[in-house]
């Protein structure tokens, strides 16, 4: 039951991701079917979840705006090939032990790069709310997938009912995942009004089985770019994401093994990780990273195995080949409305309440990886933390000095 549960919960979710990072439901769909599906096998976590993410699919907003403008085909094989060395620095940091390093990464850093995510993932939304125009955003959307300026009042109504819902599904059942029910009451009524909105089936193919695996700079396209051009692009950003998945990765573990009180091998998970993305990626999926809340609804839902995360694969699996049809008939306002919810369930709201309250240097540090994560174009959570990291490491050198000279004066 976990795994029927958590792939209803993934689906959306799936679909989502993808169209943050600017692609096609279908990437996001494999992406959740073969990370968990693998995560289950070479996990060293059982019963973390491990699917498409926010904190991963915003750092691959430029590879679809690269890519599509040299030819439709072309960003996918990018997506794929940064998600397929992605993997394998991940196996590289975990053999280099990797997990050691977190004992570095203060709690104000991690709130930074956690505020500066949820930002993230709402501005990607922002476009299918007809806001990019009137905050000169940078749309990584084909422009025919959005809406139109007389479909934006139905799309508002709809949006602000499906957050609603979500918030409010639980004070009546827990049974149900609140972001599925939204989902369904959104799309019935759409379909019942017969309104004529942007949907998911608008934003690409859905998948109709699996695909046959394949390296991805192997794809054939109309246009071919040569191997030193192909990591020239992918390589920086695949870095990016194998250092932010994991951070979020290990982030997960830490907290799952404080509620089920076990131990977990972060660097036998970091190499399961890589091997996941690597086996999505050839199958035509977008990388991915443990998922926090995720996680620990699966084990609240009695999940203990490593069956309860491959049964999740393999139902999602199921549920999209038989059920798209139903898929591509979503509004993409219900979408919108299940993002959003995350991206607020995702920010650190205890950290933005705390300025001038905590320490100073806390929050510091917070508006440091904050603003340096979206400072960079396109915006890189890796980045902002390594400033945050630096930052916590050079004030802790100035205040050891200030220590020693006052000691020396004594």
């Amino acid at each position: 039951m976990a795994g029927l549960v958590m792939s209803l919960v993934l689906i959306p979710e799936a679909i989502g991701f993808a169209s943050v990072a600017g692609f096609s439901p279908e990437t996001g769909l494999y992406g959740a079917i073969f990370l968990t599906i693998a995560i289950a096998i070479t996990g060293s976590r059982v019963a973390m979840i491990t699917s498409a993410s926010g904190s991963t699919a915003v750092l691959m907003t430029g590879l679809a705006v690269h890519g599509n403008s040299l030819t439709n085909n072309k960003g996918i094989i990018l997506l794929l090939t940064a998600s397929f060395f992605a993997g394998c620095f991940q196996i590289l940091w975990g053999i280099l032990g990797a997990g050691k390093l977190m004992k570095f990464v203060p709690k104000a850093v991690v709130s930074g790069f956690v505020n500066a995510l949820a930002l993230l993932i709402i501005q990607a939304e922002l476009p299918q709310l007809g806001f990019d125009q009137l905050l000169g955003l940078e749309r990584h959307q084909d422009i025919g997938l959005l809406p139109t300026t007389a479909q934006l009042p139905s799309i508002w109504i709809l949006s602000t009912i499906g957050i609603a819902i979500v918030y409010l599904a639980p004070r009546l059942t827990r049974l149900i995942p609140a972001q599925l029910i939204s989902i369904v009451v959104i799309t019935v009524i759409s379909t019942i009004l017969q309104l004529k909105i942007p949907k998911v089936g608008n934003l690409g193919s859905l998948p109709e089985g699996l695909h046959s695996p394949m390296l991805p700079w192997m794809i054939q396209s109309d246009q071919i770019l040569s191997t030193s051009e192909i990591l020239t692009i992918t390589l920086p950003i695949a870095i990016a994401i194998s250092l932010v998945g994991l951070l979020e990765t290990f982030l997960t573990v830490d907290y799952i093994d404080s509620l089920t009180d076990t131990r977990t091998s972060k660097k036998n998970e970091a190499i399961g990780q890589g091997v996941a993305n690597i086996i999505s990626s050839i199958f035509g999926g977008m990388a991915g990273c443990a998922l926090v809340g995720e996680s620990v609804m699966n084990n609240k839902n009695g999940a203990n195995s490593r069956l309860s995360t491959l049964s999740t694969g393999i139902f999602i699996l199921i549920i999209v080949v038989y059920g798209k049809n139903l898929l591509s008939e979503i509004p993409l306002a219900a979408v919108v409305a299940v993002m959003i919810t995350i991206a607020l369930e995702t920010a650190d709201s205890d950290s933005i309440k705390g300025i001038g309250k905590k320490p100073s240097i806390d929050t510091l540090l917070m508006v440091a990886t904050f603003l340096a994560s979206m400072a960079t174009h396109p915006h890189n959570l890796a980045f902002g933390v390594v400033v945050g990291v630096t930052t916590s490491e050079l004030y802790g050198y100035f205040i050891r000095r200030k220590n020693s000279s006052k000691s020396r004066e004594k």
